[in-house]
């Protein structure tokens, strides 16, 4: 267990996580992060995080890319106190730069097995890949719990409007 909260509040110190658009835009994302973009559909995929999968498909057209699929908790008991759950997207230029960030889910509701996503949105034109990030927030005050992942490093001319 102390080891678990020891990885929680070093992961915690290293990531900023907020819920407005475009927050992250300028960021790189590593290669491993990356997940190609093709035209047309529905192209099904997977996406897994440390606590956080999302199954879905995607169609991609021109001006708008349309998502489906379930997301789920991986070790985190729905019956725990959730407090906040969001769940993005980042569309990525072909060196892999963030040029938009787009929230998929976000809720302080109770959370209930698997989420049906489906979600509209309207990338870049320049987009070629996308990749994804979540906060899951347990409990409140002093014994709060955050569990996130942003799949980026530090770019030098990042920009946060």
């Amino acid at each position: 267990m102390h080891v678990h909260r020891l990885y929680i509040i070093l992961f915690s110190s290293l990531a900023i996580i907020g819920g407005k658009s475009d927050n992250y835009v300028g960021k790189i994302v590593p290669q491993k992060h990356r997940i190609a973009m093709k035209p047309g559909g529905p192209h099904p995929g997977v996406w897994s995080g440390n606590h956080m999968k999302f199954r879905y498909r995607y169609v991609k057209t021109p001006s708008q890319i349309e998502f489906s699929g379930n997301l789920s908790l991986i070790d985190i008991p729905v019956s725990a106190n959730l407090t906040r759950i969001g769940f993005w997207v980042h569309f990525l230029d072909s060196e892999g730069r963030i040029t938009r960030d787009r929230t998929v889910y976000s809720s302080n509701a109770f959370w209930e097995g698997e989420k049906n996503i489906q979600k509209n949105l309207n990338p870049p034109a320049a987009t070629k890949a996308m990749a994804f990030s979540y906060q899951v927030n347990v409990g409140s005050g002093d014994g709060a719990l955050k569990f996130h992942m942003v799949p980026y490093q530090k770019a030098e001319n990042a920009t946060r409007p």
